[in-house]
């Protein structure tokens, strides 16, 4: 894809753009999008329910018995990565991607944790559609000693209209360890009205709180190793990675879905789908090969 890519102006354009674009391409998807939508009509409730008010919902790891091994694995690959090394190459350094994606199969704890019925059950429903899996990866949070960027500041991701990313926090996580912060969509949307948003600008607090009266809504996920979180990041406002201690770190396993009408996504995504490659696995039924992308 490229800048004067359809997608790539309506990305990051406004929210009225990025919706025409977004029924433009149901329309170009018909059938298979069609059969997605009546599929997700038939997931039936699992052990979370995202509401579609608040945006992101937080829950204890004991629902999903993958979480346990899912902390280690990722402490594993904490522990085994050249951390100064990938600091050179980081486009944030305050926030660095960790896993070797060609290690990844089926059986990894990461992939089992996607692929758990009622992670898959969550994210269907609230978005109203059968989801694809777009990453699974190992993030290392600390302290980088530059000035607030990037994801540092208030934002909505801009991949999707609306998308439902997953952490697992896989250290215990307090205010002090720089904790993703959300807004509500509806104090979201109040901020990206007033403010003539467009998903390449940054907000910081003080242009926030002038809208919004102060930052009485703004939600910190925090909680013990193993603490499940679901969020909309394209519909709630959200920061993270601002460490009150330089000595504080955070580490988390994120995966995230987006609907097949993503900005991120060509128009045969089935061809190009990340995790396309594990729907071919003999066994899958048709919900699991749609998560991955291949039908």
């Amino acid at each position: 894809m490229t800048e004067d890519d359809p997608s790539q102006i309506a990305r990051w354009g406004s929210d009225d753009a990025r919706r025409k674009y977004r029924d433009d391409r149901a329309q170009q998807l018909g059938p298979r999008l069609a059969t997605r939508r009546v599929a997700a009509t038939e997931i039936r409730p699992g052990s979370v329910e995202m509401a579609r008010d608040t945006g992101f919902v937080f829950a204890e790891g004991s629902g999903f018995p993958e979480v346990p091994d899912v902390v280690s694995s990722a402490r594993k690959v904490l522990a085994s990565a050249n951390l100064d090394k990938l600091k050179l190459k980081a486009n944030k350094r305050f926030m660095m991607k960790l896993l070797d994606q060609k290690g990844l199969s089926l059986e990894s704890p990461f992939m089992r944790l996607a692929m758990n019925p009622d992670v898959i059950a969550a994210a269907t429903r609230y978005l109203g559609v059968v989801p694809i899996l777009q990453f699974v990866n190992v993030y290392y949070s600390s302290e980088s000693g530059d000035e607030l960027s990037k994801s540092q500041l208030y934002h909505c991701d801009s991949d999707d209209v609306e998308q439902v990313k997953v952490w697992v926090l896989c250290d215990d996580v307090t205010p002090e360890h720089g904790p993703l912060t959300l807004l509500p969509p509806a104090e979201s949307d109040l901020v990206r009205t007033k403010v003539g948003y467009h998903y390449d600008m940054l907000l910081t607090d003080a242009q926030v709180s002038e809208v919004l009266g102060g930052l009485h809504s703004q939600r910190q996920f925090v909680g013990p190793a193993g603490t499940v979180g679901f969020f909309d990041t394209s519909r709630c406002l959200h920061f993270g990675s601002r460490f009150a201690d330089p000595e504080m770190t955070r580490l988390i396993v994120m995966l995230q879905f987006i609907t097949p009408l993503s900005f991120i996504l060509p128009a045969e995504y089935w061809e190009h789908a990340r995790y396309r490659a594990f729907g071919t696995t003999p066994g899958l039924d048709a919900l699991s090969r749609m998560v991955l992308g291949t039908d």
